[in-house]
């Protein structure tokens, strides 16, 4: 098989009501090391499509990059987004949140290169969120922003974002599962206190990593409030992982800022927090 080689591997229609309004949409692109998310916003606010083309985990740049061109390239992604112009996301484990009276761009590129390996072929994007102080670092490899014609935005930013506005003044822990690697954020009340993401094999890693990092900011499992997304179920290895040591998981759910096709019954509400995020920012 191809290193370049994906499949359409979910497709969520759309319902008679958006067929009728086929040609008036947004799609919303998240790119991933593993996969080209396309969501279909109708209007200001209905999801009436998604389309997921995936493809073997790319821990290398230049195949990664190679392997999103092909996508991009595609018949059946070109059909998907028809001639509407597409809205860039990305996600990757490659970002660092900084203070932003600490962030300095006119040191932005020494500084990079102690941040990101091979900082030479990255094209670093500088966010602000827009809840608090805070700039969101991204490193993306350049051939994926030259492939684009634009500089895609991080997914994480909305996510955080919106976290921001949901949180309390208990610690809220954030589990974010993806495929060989999971998020982590962790925001009580209006402070960030830790936003990373993880590799991990198995879940006995992404449980020592969770709790690792709570003992580290002195915070009791017991007295935070959880909330789990991506490519994780209730009952599998995760799952019953994490449920020994923590008594009260909840799942997310979707946005109830966008309606949706009733194809999207199919999909699990806390399986694409990223995708969905995006779609609101």
């Amino acid at each position: 098989m191809s290193s370049s080689a994906f499949r359409k591997a979910l497709h969520l229609g759309p319902d008679k009501e958006s067929l009728e309004l086929t040609e008036d949409f947004q799609p919303v692109v998240l790119i991933s090391r593993d996969s080209v998310a396309v969501l279909k916003i109708q209007g200001s606010s209905k999801a009436s499509e998604l389309s997921v083309f995936e493809f073997a985990y790319k821990s290398n740049d230049e195949n990664w990059t190679a392997t999103v061109s092909s996508v991009l390239d595609s018949e059946d992604f070109l059909g998907t987004i028809k001639n509407q112009k597409p809205a860039f996301w990305i996600t990757d484990s490659r970002m660092t949140v900084v203070p932003q009276a600490l962030y300095d761009p006119e040191k932005a590129p020494d500084n990079i290169k102690l941040l990101f390996e091979n900082s030479e072929e990255l094209e670093v994007l500088s966010e602000s969120l827009l809840t608090n102080e805070l700039t969101l670092l991204t490193g993306i490899p350049k051939g994926i922003k030259n492939k684009l014609g634009q500089n895609p935005k991080n997914a994480a930013l909305p996510l955080l974002d919106q976290s921001f506005m949901q949180s309390s003044n208990a610690s809220n822990v954030s589990v974010i599962v993806e495929n060989k690697r999971f998020l982590l954020v962790v925001i009580t009340g209006t402070e960030l206190k830790f936003c990373n993401w993880f590799s991990f094999e198995k879940a006995e890693d992404l449980l020592y990593f969770l709790m690792a990092t709570l003992e580290s900011l002195n915070i009791l499992h017991s007295e935070a409030k959880f909330q789990l997304s991506g490519e994780v179920e209730k009952g599998d290895a995760v799952y019953s992982c994490l449920s020994k040591f923590i008594s009260k998981i909840n799942f997310t759910k979707r946005p109830k800022s966008l309606s949706y096709s009733y194809s999207f019954s199919k999909a699990a509400e806390h399986r694409f927090p990223l995708l969905f995020a995006a779609a609101c920012a």
